[in-house]
Protein backbone atom coordinates (compact mmCIF):
# COMPACT_ATOMS: atom_id res chain seq x y z
CA UNK A 1 0.00 0.00 0.00
CA UNK A 2 1.69 3.19 -1.20
CA UNK A 3 1.90 5.61 2.16
CA UNK A 4 3.65 8.65 0.47
CA UNK A 5 1.96 10.50 -2.28
CA UNK A 6 4.52 11.89 -5.00
CA UNK A 7 1.55 13.69 -6.41
CA UNK A 8 -0.77 15.05 -4.23
CA UNK A 9 -0.32 18.25 -2.48
CA UNK A 10 -1.02 19.05 1.09
CA UNK A 11 -3.86 21.18 0.54
CA UNK A 12 -5.54 18.68 -1.88
CA UNK A 13 -4.66 15.55 0.39
CA UNK A 14 -6.31 17.11 3.51
CA UNK A 15 -9.49 18.06 1.19
CA UNK A 16 -9.76 14.03 0.59
CA UNK A 17 -8.88 13.12 4.23
CA UNK A 18 -11.57 15.13 5.25
CA UNK A 19 -14.26 13.40 2.76
CA UNK A 20 -13.18 10.48 3.09
CA UNK A 21 -13.45 10.53 6.92
CA UNK A 22 -16.96 10.73 6.65
CA UNK A 23 -16.91 6.92 5.54
CA UNK A 24 -18.08 4.69 8.70
CA UNK A 25 -16.30 1.40 9.12
CA UNK A 26 -13.31 1.60 7.45
CA UNK A 27 -9.89 1.03 8.26
CA UNK A 28 -7.44 3.67 8.55
CA UNK A 29 -4.06 4.15 6.60
CA UNK A 30 -1.29 6.79 6.63
CA UNK A 31 -1.20 8.49 3.57
CA UNK A 32 1.22 11.30 3.31
CA UNK A 33 1.17 14.22 0.71
CA UNK A 34 3.85 15.64 -1.33
CA UNK A 35 5.67 18.80 0.58
CA UNK A 36 4.35 21.27 -1.99
CA UNK A 37 1.42 23.34 -0.13
CA UNK A 38 -1.26 23.23 -3.39
CA UNK A 39 -4.85 24.33 -3.09
CA UNK A 40 -8.42 23.30 -3.16
CA UNK A 41 -11.26 25.47 -5.17
CA UNK A 42 -14.14 24.76 -6.83
CA UNK A 43 -13.95 25.18 -10.88
CA UNK A 44 -17.23 24.61 -13.46
CA UNK A 45 -15.67 22.72 -15.59
CA UNK A 46 -16.63 19.04 -16.18
CA UNK A 47 -15.18 16.39 -18.22
CA UNK A 48 -18.46 17.10 -20.73
CA UNK A 49 -17.59 20.55 -20.81
CA UNK A 50 -13.49 21.31 -19.72
CA UNK A 51 -13.48 24.92 -21.33
CA UNK A 52 -13.38 26.81 -17.96
CA UNK A 53 -10.37 24.80 -17.08
CA UNK A 54 -8.21 26.21 -20.10
CA UNK A 55 -8.03 30.02 -18.40
CA UNK A 56 -6.54 28.21 -15.37
CA UNK A 57 -4.15 26.13 -17.74
CA UNK A 58 -2.74 29.14 -19.50
CA UNK A 59 -2.47 30.93 -16.47
CA UNK A 60 -0.09 28.32 -15.08
CA UNK A 61 1.70 27.97 -18.35
CA UNK A 62 2.39 31.81 -18.33
CA UNK A 63 3.80 31.52 -14.86
CA UNK A 64 6.35 28.46 -16.68
CA UNK A 65 4.12 25.48 -14.79
CA UNK A 66 2.65 22.31 -16.42
CA UNK A 67 -0.45 21.07 -15.73
CA UNK A 68 -1.81 17.28 -14.93
CA UNK A 69 -5.32 16.23 -15.22
CA UNK A 70 -6.07 13.23 -13.43
CA UNK A 71 -9.31 11.24 -14.68
CA UNK A 72 -10.54 7.82 -13.68
CA UNK A 73 -11.45 6.61 -16.97
CA UNK A 74 -9.63 7.44 -20.58
CA UNK A 75 -13.31 8.78 -22.24
CA UNK A 76 -13.34 11.82 -19.78
CA UNK A 77 -10.68 13.07 -21.54
CA UNK A 78 -11.58 13.12 -24.91
CA UNK A 79 -13.55 16.47 -24.90
CA UNK A 80 -10.64 18.04 -22.85
CA UNK A 81 -8.20 16.61 -25.59
CA UNK A 82 -10.40 18.51 -28.35
CA UNK A 83 -10.93 22.01 -26.02
CA UNK A 84 -6.85 21.99 -25.61
CA UNK A 85 -6.14 21.85 -29.62
CA UNK A 86 -8.68 24.77 -30.44
CA UNK A 87 -7.11 26.68 -28.10
CA UNK A 88 -3.30 25.35 -29.04
CA UNK A 89 -2.55 24.46 -25.85
CA UNK A 90 0.34 21.51 -25.93
CA UNK A 91 -0.25 18.39 -24.13
CA UNK A 92 1.17 14.95 -24.07
CA UNK A 93 1.08 11.74 -21.91
CA UNK A 94 3.71 10.12 -20.60
CA UNK A 95 2.08 6.92 -20.14
CA UNK A 96 0.80 6.49 -23.78
CA UNK A 97 4.15 7.06 -25.45
CA UNK A 98 3.31 5.56 -29.00
CA UNK A 99 -0.57 7.14 -29.06
CA UNK A 100 0.17 9.96 -31.47
CA UNK A 101 -3.54 10.88 -30.00
CA UNK A 102 -2.07 11.59 -26.40
CA UNK A 103 1.33 12.78 -27.90
CA UNK A 104 0.65 14.87 -30.90
CA UNK A 105 3.85 16.66 -30.78
CA UNK A 106 5.77 13.55 -30.68
CA UNK A 107 8.41 13.35 -33.26
CA UNK A 108 8.04 10.02 -35.60
CA UNK A 109 10.61 8.02 -37.34
CA UNK A 110 9.93 9.29 -41.15
CA UNK A 111 6.81 11.17 -40.37
CA UNK A 112 5.81 14.70 -41.03
CA UNK A 113 3.45 15.73 -38.98
CA UNK A 114 1.93 18.89 -38.32
CA UNK A 115 3.84 20.12 -35.34
CA UNK A 116 7.16 19.72 -38.05
CA UNK A 117 5.52 21.59 -40.63
CA UNK A 118 4.50 24.18 -38.04
CA UNK A 119 7.83 24.26 -36.25
CA UNK A 120 9.60 24.16 -39.45
CA UNK A 121 7.52 27.54 -40.15
CA UNK A 122 8.94 28.91 -37.17
CA UNK A 123 12.14 27.95 -37.43
CA UNK A 124 13.40 31.61 -39.76
CA UNK A 125 11.59 33.66 -36.93
CA UNK A 126 13.32 32.02 -33.82
CA UNK A 127 16.70 30.74 -35.79
CA UNK A 128 16.83 33.13 -38.61
CA UNK A 129 17.21 30.71 -41.09
CA UNK A 130 15.34 27.76 -42.43
CA UNK A 131 16.71 24.67 -43.81
CA UNK A 132 15.02 23.61 -47.60
CA UNK A 133 13.55 21.05 -46.17
CA UNK A 134 11.76 23.10 -43.33
CA UNK A 135 10.49 25.53 -46.46
CA UNK A 136 9.32 22.37 -48.21
CA UNK A 137 7.01 20.96 -45.00
CA UNK A 138 5.34 24.21 -44.54
CA UNK A 139 4.55 25.62 -47.89
CA UNK A 140 3.21 22.35 -48.63
CA UNK A 141 0.52 22.87 -46.35
CA UNK A 142 -0.38 26.37 -48.17
CA UNK A 143 -2.11 27.73 -51.10
CA UNK A 144 -0.23 28.99 -53.43
CA UNK A 145 -1.82 31.68 -54.89
CA UNK A 146 -0.57 35.49 -52.76
CA UNK A 147 1.98 33.46 -51.18
CA UNK A 148 4.40 31.54 -53.15
CA UNK A 149 5.86 33.08 -56.05
CA UNK A 150 4.91 31.87 -59.51
CA UNK A 151 7.96 29.60 -59.53
CA UNK A 152 8.10 29.64 -55.71
CA UNK A 153 7.05 25.69 -55.26
CA UNK A 154 9.17 24.20 -58.33
CA UNK A 155 12.11 25.89 -56.56
CA UNK A 156 11.20 24.50 -52.85
CA UNK A 157 11.33 21.36 -54.69
CA UNK A 158 15.07 21.64 -56.49
CA UNK A 159 16.07 23.15 -53.04
CA UNK A 160 14.59 19.99 -51.16
CA UNK A 161 16.11 17.40 -53.81
CA UNK A 162 19.54 18.59 -53.06
CA UNK A 163 20.10 18.17 -49.47
CA UNK A 164 21.83 15.69 -47.65
CA UNK A 165 20.29 14.75 -44.70
CA UNK A 166 22.92 14.76 -42.40
CA UNK A 167 24.05 18.45 -43.45
CA UNK A 168 20.61 19.98 -44.14
CA UNK A 169 21.14 22.64 -47.11
CA UNK A 170 20.38 25.93 -45.55
CA UNK A 171 18.08 28.12 -47.99
CA UNK A 172 19.83 31.86 -48.58
CA UNK A 173 17.68 35.26 -48.59
CA UNK A 174 18.04 35.45 -51.83
CA UNK A 175 16.30 32.12 -52.52
CA UNK A 176 13.40 33.50 -50.18
CA UNK A 177 12.34 36.33 -52.32
CA UNK A 178 12.56 34.06 -55.64
CA UNK A 179 10.31 31.85 -53.64
CA UNK A 180 7.82 33.62 -51.01
CA UNK A 181 5.62 36.87 -51.94
CA UNK A 182 6.78 39.86 -49.83
CA UNK A 183 3.76 39.34 -47.65
CA UNK A 184 4.66 35.70 -46.52
CA UNK A 185 8.12 36.47 -46.25
CA UNK A 186 7.23 39.41 -43.44
CA UNK A 187 4.91 36.66 -41.84
CA UNK A 188 7.93 34.26 -41.69
CA UNK A 189 9.42 36.18 -39.96
CA UNK A 190 7.89 37.39 -37.46
CA UNK A 191 6.75 33.97 -36.96
CA UNK A 192 3.19 35.15 -37.29
CA UNK A 193 1.08 31.91 -36.40
CA UNK A 194 -2.55 33.74 -36.97
CA UNK A 195 -0.72 34.43 -40.47
CA UNK A 196 -0.23 30.58 -41.09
Amino acid sequence: MLSQSYRVPAAVHAKAVRWINQVRNREPVQYFPREDEGEVRGLSATYTHPEPATADVEKYLAQGKSVMFLTSCEYMLSNLIAVLRKHGIPFHNPHRRQSSRWNPLQQRWNKTKMADRVLAYLNLSENGVWTAQEVMWWTDMVREEGILTEHGRKLVQELAQGINEDEPGRVIPADLTQILEPDALAAALKGDLSWL
